[in-house]
């Protein structure tokens, strides 16, 4: 296994812990870990979006920072963690990145 994506393996497991049992965004996102993620850049984003495949998470924080860009989120879909993931994950396609 690559040695960037053990390290994301650790990080994110790391981050899923500590923030179990968050309810806030704004603290599940200033994770020291989830920022951890962030700094690793455009190598950690084929795992972000496998990771994503594999459930629903709060990757939408890191996917903006890390590509720039933000995929258009109908207002229907605001809070919904499975449409917003379904949203990122056509993008992750269209950009070649699943």
């Amino acid at each position: 296994m690559k040695e960037d994506k053990k390290k994301f393996i650790r990080l994110r497991d790391i981050w899923l812990e500590e923030t179990s049992c968050m309810s806030s965004m704004t603290d599940i996102v200033n994770n020291n870990a989830y920022q951890e993620i962030i700094l690793m850049g455009d190598s950690v984003l084929t795992y972000i979006f496998e990771d994503l495949q594999d459930s629903p998470k709060f990757w939408f924080q890191a996917l903006r920072m890390i590509t720039g860009t933000q995929p258009y989120i109908p207002e229907s879909s605001v809070g919904k963690v499975s449409e917003i993931s379904y949203i990122w994950l056509a993008w992750g396609k269209e950009n070649n990145y699943i």
